[in-house]
């Protein structure tokens, strides 16, 4: 995966750029409000709570939390390996930050809003906030439209993650089944390209049989990704330790600096339940709501 990083590093620039975009433009459409409309009036306008919304978030947290897929090419090799902890919380932390900011902006720059769709045309009307957010930002006619033609076509970035997670989860697989990897030097061999279709092929399908996003994020998110964030890792992770024999034997006194302070068997159950529980949520208010 380390011949995919200047291609990804191109994307992630791309992709901060368009977030400072989000941000500022929504930054200032606030400003103006406040200025208009006061603090008060805003603040109030602000929708705390929305339990009809909760799957769609859910989902969309879900893939936006998916990062891991771009860590093993971004910092690795990692030195010095000490600093490992520090760097993937700075990421995660910097995610979530970001996260925050363009929610709270979005919420506070398009809450006055009072069509339900964005003009499509330059200089036209804003709307109140669209399912896909990008889709606020239609009207912009700064820079002759190419900057909100820009912000507009933010998503389609998301197939840089693609190679990356479908590599991540051919290997998987074939780890999990015990196929062996397919050698450097011959990388067809029938196994490999087996493997590698059953992973791409069913996301082919979906985008063949549907044009919602919205309800591929909601379904395929709540299930399939909340399996993959949460209990996938958990799986791999209690195989490889039972490998090393790390629960057992003197290996299990050794200090290990890098060690997880989550690495413990009550952690494991921790996870386990709160996949459970939100796995019966999802399928509750996707089924019967």
């Amino acid at each position: 995966m380390q011949k995919t990083k200047p291609f990804m590093m191109v994307i992630m620039v791309l992709r901060f750029i368009a977030i400072f975009f989000l941000i500022v433009i929504s930054s200032v459409k606030t400003a103006g409000r406040l200025n208009t409309e006061g603090f008060d009036a805003v603040v109030q306008g602000i929708p705390l709570w929305n339990p009809g919304n909760f799957m769609s978030v859910f989902g969309n947290a879900v893939f936006l939390f998916g990062i891991h897929h771009y860590l093993p090419s971004m910092v690795s090799p990692l030195e010095p390996q000490k600093s490992a902890p520090s760097v993937i919380r700075r990421a995660f932390g910097s995610c979530f930050s970001l996260i925050i900011l363009v929610c709270l902006t979005a919420m506070t720059a398009w809450g006055g809003e009072e069509a339900e769709k964005c003009s499509k045309h330059l200089g036209g009307h804003f709307c109140k906030v669209q399912p896909l957010y990008n889709l606020n930002f239609q009207p912009l006619d700064f820079a002759g439209g190419w900057l909100g033609l820009f912000i507009v076509a933010y998503p389609s970035m998301a197939i840089s993650a693609i190679p990356i997670a479908a590599i991540t989860t051919r290997n998987t697989m074939g780890q999990a089944l015990g196929i062996p990897p397919a050698p450097a030097d011959k990388p067809c061999t029938l196994s490999n390209v087996l493997l590698t279709l059953a992973v791409l092929l069913p996301p082919f399908g979906v985008a063949l049989v549907t044009r919602n996003v919205q309800a591929v994020i909601k379904y395929v998110g709540s299930y399939a990704g909340l399996t993959v964030a949460m209990l996938c890792p958990l799986v791999l992770v209690i195989k490889a330790r039972d490998i090393l024999d790390m629960f057992k034997g003197k290996d299990k006194y050794v200090k290990r600096p890098l060690k997880s302070p989550f690495g413990h068997r009550r952690y494991y159950r921790l996870v386990t339940t709160f996949y459970s529980v939100s796995l019966v949520l999802v399928s509750y208010k996707l089924l019967f709501c």
